[in-house]
């Protein structure tokens, strides 16, 4: 089973693709579409299995001309979304994010770090590194599992 959900301000949507179950495409691109017309953006999660997640955006580059973002750290959904609305709050300010770029402001007393994520997309994407309890970012200060933020989301398998 493959659980999907999307987040934009306080609605919730969850769809679950199961063996035998199929979801209209046509409503989700319905949704996808107000989405984008109300707010610009929204958040889709993507659990792989139960260890792995892989939380981006959708819209900033038609909208905000700003890649799209990425966690693929097992935060809670509700974590993700507030550090996507807050850099989105930035940008939609003026701010342009970029990769090796150092943000504090975002998660209290913790900065966070841009890198291009090393996933093959079709389009420009900035993954967020979160920090690990002590505040390292970088790939060779940081601890397990956090370390593996810099691999690609395909083959992140976090245990905890």
């Amino acid at each position: 089973m493959q659980r999907k959900v999307n987040i934009v301000g306080d609605k919730l949507v969850s769809e679950i693709a199961v063996k035998d179950v199929k979801i209209k495409k046509n409503e989700l691109a319905g949704w996808q579409n107000s989405m984008l017309e109300q707010h610009g953006w929204y958040v889709h999660y993507v659990f792989i299995d139960e260890h792995t997640v892989d939380s981006h955006t959708h819209g900033l580059i038609d909208n905000f001309n700003h890649p799209e973002l990425q966690i693929i750290f097992p935060l809670p959904e509700t974590t993700v979304h507030k550090i996507f609305s807050r850099i989105i709050n930035n940008i939609r300010e003026g701010a342009k994010y970029k990769e090796n770029n150092y943000v504090e402001g975002i998660i209290d007393n913790y900065k966070i770090k841009f890198i291009k994520s090393p996933d093959e997309n079709t389009y420009d994407v900035l993954r967020i590194i979160v920090p690990d309890v002590s505040g390292n970012l970088d790939v060779g200060t940081l601890v397990p599992p956090f370390h593996l933020q810099y691999g690609k989301s395909s083959t992140i398998k976090i245990i905890h």
